[in-house]
């Protein structure tokens, strides 16, 4: 079924140092600035959605040493 395959593509992989985020205080400042930058127009929403889902959600750091990326001859060249 080839019209169900593409080789159009982005891709992005990140190497570095990686830890979970277990201080409340620090998870929760993380989530934050997670949450003001897709809806920061709704402020008492996002405070309201961390609050609930808090203890479900598993926070990690990642301080990036190397970072590489490529794309599709196709994109590169509609540029």
């Amino acid at each position: 079924m080839p019209q169900g395959y593409t080789t159009c593509f982005r891709s992005a992989v990140a190497f570095g140092r990686a830890r979970v985020l277990r201080e409340e205080g620090e998870k929760r400042a993380a989530l934050e600035r997670l949450a003001a930058e897709y809806s920061p127009q709704r402020p008492e929403g996002r405070r309201r959605e961390i609050g609930r889902l808090f203890d479900r959600v598993c926070a990690v750091k990642l301080r990036v040493e190397r970072l590489s990326g490529k794309e599709a001859i196709e994109l590169a060249e509609g540029r």
